[in-house]
C-alpha cells in the first residue's frame, strides 16, 4: 500500500476540520493542490482555523487553489481565523470632525422670536431659572414623602418577621418535648427494623463483592457489549481521561465485530498514536462508520498516518474532525493525509 496511489475507493469527505493542527506551508500547499485537482472538491465543511504557521503567503496560495481554479467547489463553511498573525490589516478609520458650536443659546432663541432685545431676555431668564428651582423644590419634597414610606413599610416587614421568627421557635421547642416524652415507647419498635437494615447493608456489600470480581474492567465490558449490539447507531465518549491507548483496545475488538455504529465521538480523551492505529483498523477492516470525532486528543504524526493511510481502503467516511492534536510544526502529517486526494 502506497500513500501516493490513486484509487476509487476513497471516501467522500464532506466535512474536514483541521483547527489548530499546525498545517505550516508545505501542508497547506498540498492541502491547496488537493482542492485544484478535484480531489476534495466535495468538502463542503472546511476549517483550518488557528493555524499561525501558514501566513499571508500560503493563504493566497491556498484561496486561489481552493476558490479561484477549483471548477467543481463545494465548500458550504470556511474557517480561516487565526492563519496569519504576522499581517495586520487594521486600518484606522479618520475620526470624524465635530461640527463648531457657533451660537450661543441667548443668540439661537433671540433669532427665534424675533430678536428681542436684551432686557426681555434677562427678564425671561430670571422667570425660568425660577421655575426651575420652584420643580427642583417639589421633586425633593415628593422623594421624601417616598422615601418616609418605605422606611415605615421596611420596619413593619422586620416586625412580621421576627414574630415569624419567634413562633417557629416555640413550635419547634413543643415538637422536641412531645419526641422526648414518646421516645422510650418506639425504642421497642425501632429494634427489630435497625435488625432488617443492618442484614440488608449486608446482602448489598455481598453483591457489590460479585460485581467487581465479575466486572474486571469497564472497557472489556463494553467491547463485549458493542460486538453483541445490532441497533446501537451513534456512540459518544467524550472528556475521559481514562479512554486511553489500552481502552481504544478493548474497544476496538467490540468495534470490529460490530454493525450497526455510523458516528463515533473521542473527543479530549487520552488517545495517542497506538490508540489512533487501533481506530485505523476499524476504518481499513468494515465500511460502516460515518462520522469519526478524535478532536482534543494526544495524537502525533505517527497516529495521523495511521488515519491516513486507513482512508485509501475506506469510502463510507464522510467527516472526520482531528484538530486539536499534537501534529508536527512543519506540516509533515497534512502533506501525508492531502496526497491522498492529489490526482
Amino acid at each position: 500500500m502506497t500513500l501516493g496511489s490513486t484509487s476509487n475507493a476513497l471516501p467522500q469527505l464532506k466535512s474536514l476540520k483541521l483547527t489548530s493542527v499546525n498545517a505550516g506551508k508545505l501542508g497547506i500547499e498540498t492541502l491547496g493542490k488537493a482542492f485544484r485537482c478535484e480531489g476534495l472538491s466535495h468538502v463542503e465543511v472546511l476549517w483550518i482555523d488557528s493555524n499561525p504557521d501558514i501566513g499571508p503567503v500560503g493563504m493566497i496560495s491556498f484561496l486561489n487553489d481552493a476558490f479561484c481554479r477549483n471548477k467543481l467547489c463545494h465548500i458550504v463553511e470556511f474557517k480561516m481565523g487565526g492563519t496569519m498573525c504576522s499581517y495586520n490589516s487594521t486600518v484606522a478609520l479618520p475620526r470624524p470632525k465635530a461640527r463648531p458650536f457657533v451660537e450661543t443659546y441667548s443668540d439661537e432663541k433671540n433669532r427665534l422670536h424675533g430678536g428681542k432685545s436684551g432686557g426681555e431676555t434677562k427678564e425671561k431668564k430670571s422667570e425660568d431659572v425660577g421655575k426651575g428651582l420652584q420643580e427642583i423644590k417639589e421633586v425633593r419634597e415628593i422623594k421624601e414623602i417616598k422615601e418616609i414610606k418605605e422606611i415605615k413599610e421596611i420596619k413593619e416587614i422586620k416586625e412580621i418577621k421576627e414574630i415569624d421568627q419567634l413562633v417557629a421557635q416555640l413550635v419547634k421547642e413543643l415538637i422536641e418535648q412531645v419526641v422526648i416524652e414518646q421516645a422510650p415507647e418506639e425504642k421497642y419498635e425501632k429494634e427489630p427494623q435497625e435488625d432488617e437494615v443492618s442484614s440488608q447493608e449486608s446482602s448489598l456489600k455481598e453483591e457489590d463483592k460479585e460485581d467487581k470480581k465479575s466486572n474486571s474492567s469497564v472497557w472489556t465490558t463494553l467491547g463485549r457489549a458493542i460486538s453483541m449490539n445490532k441497533t446501537l447507531v451513534t456512540l459518544d465518549i467524550c472528556e475521559e481521561l481514562s479512554m486511553g491507548d489500552d481502552a481504544c483496545a478493548d474497544l476496538v475488538s467490540g468495534l470490529l465485530q460490530n454493525v450497526s455504529i455510523q458516528h463515533l465521538i473521542l473527543e479530549g480523551n487520552n488517545i495517542q498514536d497506538e490508540g489512533a492505529a487501533l481506530i485505523s483498523d476499524v476504518l481499513v477492516e468494515q465500511n460502516i462508520l460515518t462520522n469519526l470525532n478524535l478532536r482534543r486528543n494526544k495524537i502525533n504524526d505517527d497516529g495521523g498516518a495511521a488515519i491516513a493511510e486507513s482512508l485509501i481502503d475506506n469510502s463510507t467516511l464522510l467527516s472526520i474532525d482531528l484538530a486539536h492534536n499534537l501534529m508536527d510544526t512543519e506540516g509533515k502529517w497534512l502533506n501525508v493525509f492531502c496526497l491522498l486526494w492529489v490526482r
